[in-house]
């Protein structure tokens, strides 16, 4: 679990999202974009290049606002 000042500090190098990105099951996610940063051994992995969208993941835009 990241501390949760990093995490509000955090944007989507993508998008450029604000609200910041959610932690949600143990990753990192942009609610504007949905793409997903991986969470390895504490610490954020943030490269636009290596992410996953909720799309890729579940086939579906995840149209759902975030938490």
């Amino acid at each position: 679990m990241l501390d949760k000042l990093l995490v509000l500090a955090l944007a989507c190098p993508a998008c450029d999202s604000r609200p910041a990105v959610v932690q949600k099951d143990g990753a990192l996610e942009c609610p504007e974009c949905g793409r997903r940063y991986p969470v390895v051994n504490g610490i954020p992995r943030m490269i636009a290049d290596e992410t996953r969208t909720s799309k890729d993941i579940h086939g579906v835009e995840n149209d759902e606002p975030a938490t």
